[in-house]
């Protein structure tokens, strides 16, 4: 029966009267079709195809995500314990268009985009309040992946081992060219690039640059040195766990962004994406570069925050005209390490051994106060 009405409704003369009468909405039938091939194609046959390449990550997801927006904690001055006393959550917005591959939900936020890459589902436990169920979308195996934004392809690591395996292979993956694209366009001038990669004459290499190697490779090393097991990564560790231990409720409401006190209680509201990212990008800041830092820039946080956040208009090269927000944070990070810098050594003793080390690296080259100032917002930033 089925067959029969099948083969009476697309049978050749009706087919050709539905052209002739309908053409408009034939066409979007067969868009529509060559569409569907195309999805099929890519996001399932290929992958049988090709399984040892990243899988993608589809245009349209047809899940429920949901993530932690908000939490309440409390803070216990006699044993200087946090807990979690209550969780919310929300349905994340999944906006696609084939077209474009994800980039309106990359350029919105790139954080929700890896989310919903990695989370299918997810639903809170109601008997536990620490208990969070999690489906993964690519089987919970931590395998690479990739998403397509504005046609370009984006891989994604989320597994420590893979991370490593890339860093360590210099020779297959190069970070040079990305890292003078970046400096670039976030305004460092073309000598100030060429003196980060120049070959460095070995009668003014200094202690720490004994093999003479040009400073954008240099600076990698500083910082493995400076989180190398031995006395210098102790002293990162101590920088840490000194803030987090002083971080009681004056320094949350002081600190963080989107604080609400709770009433009647020894607590308060924070949004929980806001407060993990301001205490370690304050606790990071305070290890590297001391108290001075903030007092002459008592919001670097915030202003930080609002750069990351619109730092894909400088990777996309928008128009400075289309820029302006982007361009005052980071701006202002800029003016806020020039000052800092100009400071004598004696005001910033409170930080890191690679803070100076790599302050002696850039002021042997003579880089310029803008250069110098760029730089180092560039690192703070990475």
């Amino acid at each position: 029966m089925i067959y029969d009405f099948i083969t009476n409704v697309f049978t050749v003369e009706n087919l050709r009267a539905s052209v002739e009468h309908f053409p408009g909405l034939c066409i979007v039938f067969a868009c529509w079709i060559l569409l569907l091939v195309w999805r099929i194609w890519r996001f399932t046959i290929y992958p049988l195809i090709y399984p040892n390449y990243p899988k993608e990550l589809p245009y349209w997801v047809p899940s429920e995500l949901f993530h932690l927006t908000q939490f309440d904690i409390f803070f216990n001055s006699q044993s200087s314990s946090w807990y979690v006393i209550r969780y919310d959550y929300r349905k994340c917005d999944h906006r696609s268009y084939w077209a474009i591959g994800h980039a309106k939900s990359f350029f919105l936020n790139s954080q929700e985009l890896m989310t919903q890459a990695r989370y299918f589902n997810l639903r809170t436990i109601i008997n536990s309040h620490t208990d969070i169920l999690f489906r993964l979308y690519f089987g919970n195996k931590r395998e690479p992946f990739s998403v397509t934004v504005a046609g370009q392809q984006l891989y994604i690591l989320t597994s420590s081992d893979d991370v490593t395996a890339v860093f360590k292979d210099t020779v297959s993956f190069s970070f040079e060219g990305f890292i003078k694209d970046i400096m670039g366009q976030n305004g460092v001038t073309k000598e100030g690039i060429h003196k980060m990669f120049q070959d460095i004459d070995p009668t003014k290499a200094t202690v720490n640059n004994l093999l003479h190697k040009p400073l954008g490779r240099l600076a990698r090393d500083l910082h493995l040195h400076q989180l190398s097991p031995g006395q210098l990564l102790n002293d990162t560790s101590r920088a840490f766990v000194k803030y987090f231990e002083n971080a009681d409720l004056i320094l949350i409401k002081k600190d963080c962004r989107n604080v609400q006190p709770v009433p009647d209680a020894k607590a308060v509201r924070v949004q929980l994406f806001d407060w993990t990212a301001d205490m370690l990008t304050m606790a990071g800041q305070e290890a590297y570069w001391g108290k001075l830092l903030k007092k002459i820039e008592p919001n670097m946080v915030e202003v930080f925050m609002e750069f990351d956040l619109l730092t894909w208009q400088m990777l996309y090269q928008y128009p400075e005209f289309l820029c302006g927000k982007m361009r005052a944070a980071r701006n202002k990070m800029v003016e806020a390490f020039e000052k800092y810098y100009r400071a004598p050594r004696s005001e910033r003793s409170d930080t890191l051994w690679w803070t100076h080390a790599f302050e002696d690296e850039i002021r042997a080259l003579n880089f310029s106060e803008r250069d110098f100032g760029i730089i180092i917002a560039t690192i703070y930033w990475g």
